[in-house]
């Protein structure tokens, strides 16, 4: 994960920071995973999106699946679901790896990830 570097013009006083974590089910035909250039791609444009802090991306293991973590500024949660879906479909077409459906969406943790395994 790295932080956002730009100015974050979506960032205000009543704006607050949301870590959350979406499970994104790739869709292209024929598509058996993503890569790790792709994979970095998509988190090197999530992080240059306003509105977005920090934001990593990685796949599931012998799925069509990616979980992507980021941090989002808006003013409820409602609101920074909305901005995330609309900033991870966005990012994903970019980077190669649209079509896709957002499969899950949670609250992330907000400590640094363990070794767990996917799936």
């Amino acid at each position: 994960m790295a932080w956002n570097t730009r100015s974050n013009r979506a960032a205000s006083p009543s704006t607050y920071r949301w870590p959350l974590e979406l499970e994104v089910e790739l869709c292209a035909p024929g598509r058996c995973a993503a890569t790790a250039e792709q994979l970095r791609s998509l988190a090197a444009l999530l992080n240059e999106a306003d509105g977005v802090s920090l934001a990593a991306a990685e796949a599931y293991e012998q799925v069509n699946l990616v979980r992507v973590r980021l941090i989002v500024h808006a003013g409820d949660q409602y609101d920074a679901h909305d901005r995330a879906c609309a900033v991870v479909h966005d990012s994903l077409s970019r980077a190669g790896l649209g079509p896709a459906i957002v499969v899950a969406s949670r609250t992330a943790a907000t400590g640094p990830s363990t070794d767990r395994r996917m799936g």
